[in-house]
Order: structure tokens, then sequence, then C-alpha cells
């Protein structure tokens, strides 16, 4: 996105991951959030013993999912956003204009969760 939007979320950990991607053509905003605590397995492996060598790559493997809540999150868009919906399904999310910025809470997030801004 341009430098002219920014977005800023409270209360997500750094294990927390986000995207946020324009669609002009179907005139929305979408708002990806990913959270996990990942835990790396396999790596590089030597199986020694003749003439057999092997190697293995290394892979982050989500573990554990844990819940996070009272997510409240501040999307600076020149558009006016007409409904912000949790995708799939479009629950309504209340949201409210404060300045050029989008405010709304997300309850609870639960490893991922797509919201589109629509205008």
């Amino acid at each position: 996105l341009s430098d002219d939007r920014s977005l800023q979320i409270e209360g997500l950990p750094s294990t927390a991951r986000v995207t946020l991607t324009h669609q002009s053509s179907d005139r929305r905003f979408v708002l990806h959030l990913l959270n996990g605590v990942t835990i790396n397995r396999g790596g590089a492996a030597a199986v020694h013993g003749g003439n057999i060598s092997a190697a293995m790559s290394s892979y982050e493997v989500i573990e554990e999912v844990r819940p996070i809540y009272g997510l409240r999150i501040r999307v600076r868009v020149q558009e006016h956003v007409e409904a912000v919906t949790a995708e799939p399904g479009g629950r309504q999310i209340p949201f409210s204009q404060d300045g050029d910025f989008i405010v709304f809470a997300l309850e609870q997030l639960l490893h991922h969760q797509m919201l589109a801004l629509s205008y």
C-alpha cells in the first residue's frame, strides 16, 4: 500500500502476522490477521553408515493456537468505508470514523481472521 495509509493494532503479540491488501476491483481492503506459536521441526540431518546420507528441510509448525481477545484496530484509508465484515461469512463488525481512520474492535482472534473493509 502507498504511504498515505497506516495500520495500528493494539493487543497483538510478536507471534502475529498482519497483511493489508487493496482490492480495487472489489472496492475493498482486506486485512488478514494470523497468530500461532510456531516451533521449528526438522532441519539439516546426516545419516551415516555405508554410503547413505540424507538432508531434511526445516519447517515451522504451529503447535498451539492461543486466542487473543480485545484487539483495537485503526486503519487510515482515503476511501469512504461503508462496511467492515469478518470473512468468510460476512458478519458485520461495528466501526466508527475517527478523522481519516476507520476504528473497530475484534473480540477474539483464533489463529486467522480475514476482515473486509468495503467502500
